[in-house]
């Protein structure tokens, strides 16, 4: 009996796949320390040409809900610079990739959720180099069906990045967070017919 309700319950949930494009803006927040203490806070960083990328992921409707969890990952290819006493420190944040889980309920054609994250993302500044900064996201979002295939949505997201330290031990540190707001939209394949 167990094992029949387990397999009726597993092929009740049923997975839809999608990939798609997202292109939008961001907003960057740093700050730079000396052993603990700001030398510089709020310097500001803003996009530079628009942000855009690729995504990609997973969404599983569970059994005799609304609901849906899964997982995501993007790539995004951006210039956020900043700089500070008159360009003689500057940084840009490029290219970035995240992965994660969202999790949402489904009304009708909409699927309002949230989303945490993981990510990596690489660093441009004075004095050359490529670090990277890692971090974590958290945000919201909101996409909307077509049609069985295509769904259109807007996402907000909030980075705060790990602490790093500028030059291999000398006490300098930057400290960054990142909000960006994009707009994607997603090929889809399986999953509950949507509401007409």
């Amino acid at each position: 009996t167990v094992a029949f309700h387990t397999k009726a319950w597993s092929q009740d949930i049923k997975p839809t796949f999608y990939i798609g494009a997202h292109a939008g803006a961001s907003l960057a927040n740093s700050a730079i320390s000396v052993d603990g203490f700001n030398l510089v806070d709020g310097l500001g960083g803003e996009t530079k040409s628009p942000a855009f990328g690729a995504r990609g992921g997973v969404d599983f409707a569970l059994p005799g809900s609304v609901v849906f969890i899964g997982g995501f990952a993007t790539y995004t290819v951006q210039d956020v610079e900043f700089s500070v006493l008159d360009g003689a420190f500057s940084a840009s944040l490029k290219n970035s990739w995240s992965a994660g889980g969202r999790a949402g309920v489904q009304l009708g054609n909409a699927k309002p959720y949230i989303l945490a994250a993981y990510r990596q993302t690489e660093v441009d500044w004075t004095g050359g180099g490529a670090p990277t900064l890692k971090g974590y996201d958290i945000g919201a979002g909101m996409s909307y069906a077509l049609d069985k295939n295509l769904e259109l949505g807007l996402e907000g997201i909030w980075t705060k990045y790990q602490s790093h330290d500028l030059c291999g031990g000398c006490g300098f540190g930057m400290e960054t967070d990142q909000l960006a707001v994009v707009a994607f939209l997603n090929f889809k394949v399986g999953g509950p017919e949507e509401a007409k």
